[in-house]
């Protein structure tokens, strides 16, 4: 692992012809290359690389993009090169800027950020551009922008990264068959939808020729903005995240130059990464600034599963936070399963919390149905966060019956919201979030005091009851967000609404160091990395069929590492499944169960003794190399509208000295016998394989496993089979 910032700001003269100075800027993350240039009042991204191969001053100057090097040259917009967009007060900022200087910052363990100041000639506008390395394979950069003028600045346009992310120059390859041209080798990599239910449907499309633009103008999505990009002809592949909660605008733009015989052809591919919805996006009052969110990118040879891998590594670097030692990886027990979030009672939560202790959970997490008047529905009282007169003022004996079995507590609230219904809303009629005469049942978080209220009202909750973790939920849509005025504008308050939304974390994390936070948006709603920098884990769907549970993870696995993952096993659903299918899914990311039994003297032992022996392994097997294993994607293409054949899931420790292997047979799958290779074995090994279904073992080496795999038989749909591999020392 390596990070590496240059700055060069020398002339060169290195040839015959001299090279003037200009500041050109080289990001090292590992053999990720990442270069950027000052040329003509912009900054400008000229080029990447996978292979640890940079550019030089030379071949930057002289290079076809910068043909023409007067002022105002027309070259580096037409090349799609700026690395940043700003549109303030109607004008693009493209051009006009002055490097007024840099700073170079280092962070342990290992990380490296550049701080790179700009000043614009046409506005008063400073941005500072920060890069920050942390010793993975990715960058991450931002802007924070500056009103430097006595008036309002108002920003309709921003997108904090920009610029060229590959080419392609191979004349044989490019060419097509067809008279029409020839073919795009570009491939995008992206979730398909953002809807309720269908998380982590992950596949690759053609890029077309011109731009494609994915906006998104709904806040509650479904899936995380993470793309991939693979170039066909020469490998590299190129993954991007955006770590914005609010509505985005992805573009990609492809130029393709026409192929003629004898005439080399090629291709070129331009991204940007921005912030949507209406215009102003913020009003910056004089002296005021604003940070942007992060977007997270890098360039890789390999495969997906290299991909994931590279993702995964930079994420638990420097982006998701650590799990407090002593409470890592807790088994969950969610209370709702068979009480369905209807208000509920002091005598059903105590056979809840018994169920949950005598199936060995660590964690008791209290959902929906504590608060508010016994007489209506969980979300019509959301708002009101005192208990339901049917706990009788006793809340704190539930959660002390949980602690003397061991368990740590958790509490639901639904924070930003508050209904119609509830006594909240007729007390604040002014704290909404407000368009026009359209008024949203959700809190106004870009005003201060509405934040202050529920940060006091979250950190009154969780110090009053002693809560070990928190769950955050959220059913509303918020959607192109809403408005306030701001001086003369009318402005969109999206962008303040999640920085106060983030603030609320970031003081509880700080009042509470040790308090787990749980993400939950609908089930696997708000899967960005603006959330999940500050939430431990997340519920990745609402959708508790247990087939659909499985190729969710299996899906969201790509973009988020499993630990960050939580199927919600069991629920309220009840489709039938086989038990033994159900919880090993559940193996696979961050263990939470539901709806086992209603009570403990009521179970059916027989499939009480799978939920148990799925607890076990998590805690012996899974659980120590979680959150730092290697997750090897064998079926990571999934059609949803489809029963599917076979989803099959690898975790491996880093060292490859164990791998656990998840076989799921899905309902279109006409053999019951799958050929597995395991992926996360070292070939000089040794190992014991246990079949957990047959509970036998055997011995082999890492090059017969590597080479030959093992058949393992199914019988049936909706059935699985777990694989453990440990290194015989």
């Amino acid at each position: 692992m390596s990070s590496n910032i240059i700055v060069d700001q020398e002339v060169s003269n290195a040839t015959a012809q001299s090279v003037p100075a200009f500041p050109w800027v080289r990001f090292d993350a590992n053999k990720f290359i990442y270069e950027e240039a000052f040329i003509n009042g912009n900054l400008n991204a000229v080029h990447l690389s996978a292979m640890g191969r940079c550019m030089s001053r030379e071949r930057i100057f002289f290079t076809n993009w910068w043909k023409d090097a007067s002022p105002g040259s027309p070259w580096p917009m037409k090349n799609h090169l700026p690395s940043f967009e700003i549109e303030a007060d109607g004008q693009l900022l493209h051009d006009g800027w002055e490097w007024v200087s840099h700073q170079e910052i280092n962070h342990e363990p290992g990380g490296k950020e550049l701080l790179v100041t700009l000043d614009n000639l046409w506005k008063p506008v400073r941005v500072i551009i920060h890069t920050k390395l942390d010793g993975t394979s990715f960058i991450s950069r931002w802007l924070e922008i500056i009103n430097k003028g006595s008036r309002p600045l108002s920003l309709s346009r921003v997108y904090p990264w920009a610029g060229i992310i590959t080419w392609a120059n191979d004349g044989l390859t490019l060419k097509s068959n067809s008279m029409t041209g020839f073919l795009n080798p570009f491939k995008l990599g992206r979730f398909y939808k953002g809807m309720w239910g269908m998380e982590g449907e992950f596949g690759w499309e053609t890029l077309p020729e011109g731009s494609l633009c994915i906006e998104q103008l709904k806040e509650r999505k479904h899936n995380p903005p993470m793309y991939m990009v693979r170039n066909e002809v020469n490998g590299e592949l190129f993954v991007l995240h955006f770590g914005w909660s609010g509505n985005l605008k992805i573009e990609f733009t492809t130029e393709l130059e026409p192929a003629l015989p004898h005439v080399e052809c090629k291709a070129y591919l331009y991204g940007k990464v921005g912030l949507a919805g209406p215009a102003p996006l913020k009003v910056l009052q004089a002296g005021e600034s604003a940070v942007t969110p992060a977007v997270h990118f890098s360039m890789l040879y390999g495969g997906l599963d290299e991909a994931v891998q590279a993702t995964h590594d930079h994420l638990r670097a420097s982006v998701i936070p650590k799990q407090p030692s002593d409470r890592q990886h807790l088994v969950e027990y969610n209370h709702t399963g068979y009480t369905m979030n209807a208000q509920i009672s002091r005598e059903l939560l105590d056979d809840e919390v018994d169920m949950a202790a005598g199936v060995g959970c660590e964690l008791f997490m209290l959902d929906a149905g504590w608060f508010g008047d016994k007489d209506k529905n969980w979300y019509e009282c959301v708002g009101d966060w005192t208990e339901n007169p049917l706990l009788e003022g006793k809340l704190h004996e539930v959660f002390d019956r949980a602690r003397a079995k061991g368990m740590k507590c958790g509490i639901w609230l639904e924070i930003e919201r508050a209904a119609e219904q509830s006594d909240f809303a007729k007390l604040h009629p002014d704290w909404f979030v407000t368009r026009g005469d359209t008024k949203l049942q959700m809190l106004d978080l870009s005003r201060s005091v509405v934040e202050d209220y529920v940060y006091e009202t979250l950190e009154a909750i969780i110090s009053g009851y002693n809560i070990d973790c928190f769950r955050l939920d959220h059913n509303d849509e918020l959607y192109i967000g809403g408005q306030s005025i701001n001086g003369e504008y009318r402005e969109t308050t999206l962008w303040r609404y999640f920085e106060g939304l983030y603030r609320v974390f970031e003081r509880l994390q700080a009042r509470f160091p040790g308090l787990l936070l749980e993400n939950c948006s609908g089930g696997g709603g708000r899967l960005d990395l603006g959330i999940m920098s500050k939430f431990h884990w997340t519920q990745i769907s609402d959708n508790w069929h247990a087939v659909d549970q499985l190729r969710i993870l299996n899906g969201l696995t790509l973009a988020l590492p499993p630990e960050q993952c939580m199927p919600l096993i069991g629920a309220i659903r009840m489709t039938p499944a086989d038990a033994d299918f159900m919880v090993r899914a559940g193996l696979f990311g961050h263990f939470c169960i539901s709806g086992v039994f209603p009570m403990v003297e009521k179970a059916n032992e027989s499939s009480l003794q799978s939920w148990k022996h799925a607890v076990d392994l998590y805690k012996k097997e899974m659980r120590p190399i979680l959150d730092s294993c290697k997750v090897f994607h064998h079926t990571p293409i999934q059609n949803f509208r489809q029963p599917g054949n076979w989803v099959v899931l690898e975790y491996a420790a880093p060292d490859f000295f164990k791998s656990i292997v998840g076989i799921f047979r899905l309902g279109e799958s006409e053999s019951e016998v799958y050929q597995c290779t395991p992926k996360g074995i070292d070939i000089s090994k040794k190992y014991n394989v246990y079949l957990d279904n047959l509970g036998q073992s055997f011995e082999t080496s890492g090059y017969e496993l590597s080479s030959r795999g093992i058949s393992i038989r199914i019988p049936g749909p909706v059935m699985s089979e777990l694989i453990i591999i440990n290194e015989i020392a």
